[in-house]
């Protein structure tokens, strides 16, 4: 271990150059200030609730962070503390991967970052800074086992995947695509590695699955978090690869300027590897090439439904991050190096423009809803009065006029790795509601669309506002367009 905490000049230098990118990147995200779902909940409410999605560790670290007391809104402290655990990464990979030098470090460490799916972790105002530290944790128990292949190191790394999956379970794919990386940068395929990692994977697996019987688990985690059956299992892992893969390809065609750079990129890398290899090990490197790319969803592919959303494609940036490291520390001549980081450059500052562009559009978003969704909150507030209502029903989705969408649908390839501004109907788009001005005395009730889509005017389903609200019995009910079929 005292590899991993031995810092040195080469390593301050590591942490300044990353922090200095990140900070450059992300500053616009940082002044935003608009909160996704759990962030609404979070900075209304005061909860942690990390746990209740078997994240007992992320509690731990937010009781700290308020210092015992309820969550209340630090931002952006926490995305900043996130991109300072970010900037720790090339210290450890240039141990993982030694003949790495520091520039190579540092553009290894940043594409395990620069994906536009990982633009869905560092919009959280909150889980930004749990989900950077589960991949710190990650990298850690990769660093245990790339040197010392013995017991000891087979168990503390299994230690800091336990962690891992404690802080946030879809980092454990990266500590997977990783340690496959790891085993490719070797001239030979080395059995006694695979095993010791392959140990430390199943031990902490199994340790963290028994863990979570202790732990309160939410109605939203259990469905997603049950393993397939035996019998099922096969069908499931391919539905599972068929579904990622499904959804990288749809985020990727929304923008054919950076599916190209980010297509040739991934072969430039791969051509490298392959090139240097002895041909009886060429074989062999393009299967476990094929292997990172198929543990890109890592543990959700033996769930029986598991999400697949931007934040969770954490994996993504782990090929990419794993292959440039394997790349460098073959490539043979000055040509090859600069190809390769023509390439990782390229790629990322496709990633810069896209941050920004995120930033930009979150911010817009948020302008929207300051109007459109406080105008509703308004009106609802003024027919409440009116009526006597102590209640607010809501019917559908929240749908935009024709002005807010024509400008999403410009940034088309931003909305496509966002969730919508206002979730379903019930909870989520309630706390909004009351984010910009609902009357905090109303309560959420349910009332069955049969009963209300009757009472639209006009006899129409849709309303050139996007809504309409009407009052029924005690209670005010919100109608987006859409939720009731035309008369």
């Amino acid at each position: 271990m005292k590899m991993v905490f031995d810092i040195n000049s080469s390593d301050k230098r590591h942490f300044l150059y990353t922090l200095s990118f990140f900070l450059f990147t992300f500053f616009p995200l940082l002044t935003v200030g608009y909160y996704l779902y759990d962030d609404m909940g979070r900075s209304m409410d005061g909860y942690f609730r990390w746990s209740n999605d078997g994240r007992i560790i992320s509690d731990i670290i937010f009781k700290v962070l308020m210092l015992g007391g309820p969550i209340h809104d630090i931002s952006p402290l926490p995305q900043i503390l996130a991109i300072a655990t970010m900037s720790v990464t090339p210290i450890f990979l240039s141990r993982t991967f030694p003949k790495l030098t520091t520039f190579q470090s540092v553009i290894s460490s940043i594409l395990l970052f620069s994906t536009p799916f990982y633009l869905g972790n560092m919009s959280y105002v909150y889980d930004a800074l749990p989900m950077s530290v589960s991949i710190l944790f990650s990298l850690i128990a990769l660093l245990s086992i790339s040197k010392n292949l013995n017991f000891i190191s087979c168990i503390c790394a299994s230690i800091f995947l336990f962690l891992s999956l404690s802080t946030y379970q879809a980092s454990f794919n990266v500590f997977i695509v990783l340690f496959i990386a790891t085993i490719l940068a070797e001239n030979r395929f080395n059995i006694i590695r695979a095993v010791i990692g392959a140990m430390a994977m199943i031990i902490s697996l199994v340790t963290y699955k028994l863990s979570i019987l202790f732990y309160n688990i939410g109605d939203y985690q259990t469905p997603h978090s049950n393993m397939a059956s035996l019998n099922n299992m096969a069908s499931a892992i391919f539905d599972n690869i068929y579904s990622c893969y499904s959804y990288l390809i749809k985020i990727l065609t929304y923008n054919s300027v950076y599916a190209f750079i980010f297509s040739a990129a991934l072969l430039v890398f791969i051509v490298v590897i392959i090139r240097v290899r002895k041909w009886n090990y060429a074989g062999l490197s393009l299967m476990l090439i094929a292997l990172m790319t198929l543990a890109v969803p890592g543990i959700q592919l033996i769930l029986q439904s598991p999400v697949f959303s931007a934040r969770t494609m954490m994996g993504v940036g782990a090929v990419f991050c794993g292959l440039s490291g394997v790349a460098f520390s073959s490539a043979k001549t000055n040509i090859e190096n600069r190809v390769l980081s023509s390439f990782s450059i390229a790629l990322i500052c496709c990633f810069v423009v896209i941050s920004y562009g995120q930033a930009a559009y979150l911010r817009n978003v948020k302008l929207h809803q300051q109007d459109y969704i406080g105008r509703i909150a308004y009106q609802i507030n003024r027919l409440a009065d009116e009526k006597g209502a102590s209640s607010v029903s809501i019917i559908g989705h929240q749908t935009y006029p024709l002005s807010l969408n024509h400008s999403l649908e410009t940034a088309g390839f931003l909305k496509s790795i966002n969730p919508p501004p206002v979730f379903e109907n019930g909870w989520w788009s309630f706390r909004t509601l009351q984010l910009y001005g609902l009357n905090p005395s109303l309560q959420i009730v349910k009332k069955k669309r049969a009963e209300i889509c009757p009472l639209i005017r006009s006899g129409t389903s849709t309303d050139p506002l996007g809504y309409q609200i009407l009052a029924k019995d005690n209670t005010v009910v919100l109608v987006f367009n859409g939720a009731c079929p035309p008369r």
